[in-house]
């Protein structure tokens, strides 16, 4: 869907995707392709579409280092979207929990965040 879009807009070059490591979207070879890597998608790598994955800012009860997590993910972001403003068509994230990945939770703060980066430089989110 968010290539469809980016075709629709006459951008054929965003065609990488950025997700977040510990993330699951499913076993479709897409989904595979931005879920990271498994021992169960090794059989059709070759299919796959280009994704980079960063840090998925974990917290928990009481994390006094919360917002020092969520910075670094931001500034990853910030860089690999400075680098190529038009590479990417996508990011996508488990909002708030990352349930295969360990029930792994971030804050509605970060998604906020994350929103407003990926605005900025005109790439869409997809919250699954």
């Amino acid at each position: 869907m968010t290539c469809q879009y980016w075709f629709n807009q006459g951008e054929t070059e965003r065609t990488t995707f950025i997700s977040f490591e510990g993330g699951y979207h499913g076993d479709t070879v897409g989904a595979m392709s931005i879920t990271g890597s498994s021992p169960w998608e090794q059989p059709f790598r070759r299919l796959m579409f280009s994704t980079e994955l960063v840090l998925f800012p974990v917290t928990f009860d009481d994390d006094g280092d919360v917002e020092i997590r969520e910075a670094h993910t931001l500034d990853i972001l910030t860089r690999l979207l400075q680098q190529n403003p038009t590479r990417y068509a996508g990011i996508f994230i488990e909002p708030l929990v990352q349930g295969a990945g360990g029930m792994r939770v971030c804050r509605p703060q970060f998604l906020q965040a994350l929103g407003n980066l990926a605005q900025s430089f005109g790439v869409l989110v997809i919250y699954d």
